[in-house]
């Protein structure tokens, strides 16, 4: 019998997607100024927005290989010993080729400039005033998007190379 092992889904993988390709390709750079605007005006869809984007700032660690490999059954079935081990392996690998704290610190400095103009659009209300919101906050979703479409679609995975064997 062929056993088949699945790996889990990144959940945060799934949630950079929903910010740089639903919200910011799709919405943001594509709609025309009274869509967008229409879009913006939804209170609850924007703050969805706002708490994802806060949530794949704060939990880059969700890309570990730790994370995943936790959920696998052959890791479940380890020695206690042996699971921490591997992933406490796994985790300081990710912490040393990922390095959250310098890509959180890059994507707190675009989403802010996009969070800025998120709120100037909330608290304007006369139409030049909202045209030019609209104007910042494509212009803010640019950067953002190029940090976020940067980051991995799934797991972090360390690589290994013959200098990486020597070292």
């Amino acid at each position: 019998m062929n056993e088949l092992l699945l790996l889990p889904k990144c959940e945060l993988a799934e949630a950079v997607v929903y910010c740089w390709h639903d919200i910011i390709k799709n919405k943001i750079q594509s709609f025309g100024d009274p869509f967008l605007e229409s879009w913006l005006d939804e209170a609850e869809d924007v703050q969805k927005f706002e708490a994802v984007l806060e949530h794949v700032v704060e939990d880059l660690e969700g890309f570990s290989p730790a994370r995943a490999a936790a959920k696998l059954a052959p890791v479940a079935n380890m020695s206690e010993t042996m699971r921490q081990e591997l992933l406490t392996k796994l985790d300081e690998a990710f912490q040393r080729g990922f390095a959250p704290g310098k890509v959180r610190e890059r994507l707190r400095a675009v989403i802010r400039p996009l969070r800025d103009a998120l709120q100037e659009y909330k608290n304007t209300r006369d139409r030049c005033g909202r045209a030019e919101c609209v104007l910042t906050l494509r212009a803010a979703a640019v950067a953002a998007r190029q940090e976020l479409e940067a980051l991995p679609a799934g797991f972090w995975l360390p690589r290994h190379s013959r200098e990486a064997k020597r070292a």
